[in-house]
């Protein structure tokens, strides 16, 4: 009963996490501070934007000159009552309010004569100079400077 109750506290703190970046976020806000002269600093993205923008620079950083272009088919973020439901799934986690738990499909292309091989591990399907049907599962969280950094990723939780 006491574990029912702290995961209801939980979800709920998460879920008006994510309402609260939903608020700051209306429209894609890269649109929007072009137009009104904000600086790319001063935007909010919006949670799915944060987890391609760190997901991206994590696969520049890892696959290098190994990696043409990403390509995301769809980013789920988990509401808090999804995580609060599934407490098989996300047991091992000690997930704050702040946080960002998501999960990601993608396509990853190879440089024209780059071999696809380094793209490869964990998942994904070969097809030619692409790798299909990849995917990853995480979490973001608030540093110390109040910015967002991927904290746990792999293939499953």
């Amino acid at each position: 009963m006491k574990k029912s109750k702290a995961l209801i506290r939980l979800a709920a703190a998460f879920m008006a996490a994510i309402m609260a970046l939903s608020l700051c976020a209306c429209g894609d806000s890269r649109d929007n501070a072009a137009s009104s002269g904000e600086s790319s600093e001063e935007i909010q993205l919006t949670a799915e934007q944060q987890v391609e923008k760190l997901l991206l620079e994590e696969f520049e950083k890892n696959y290098g000159d190994n990696l043409e272009t990403c390509e995301f088919r769809n980013i789920k973020i988990f509401t808090a009552e999804e995580i609060a439901e599934d407490d098989e799934l996300f047991s091992n986690y000690n997930f704050v309010e702040t946080d960002i738990v998501f999960s990601a499909s993608y396509d990853l292309k190879a440089p024209d004569g780059k071999d696809v091989a380094p793209l490869l591990p964990a998942n994904g399907e070969e097809d030619g100079q692409w790798v299909r049907e990849k995917y990853v599962c995480g979490n973001l969280t608030l540093n110390a400077n109040g910015e967002y950094e991927l904290d746990n990723i792999g293939t499953g939780f």
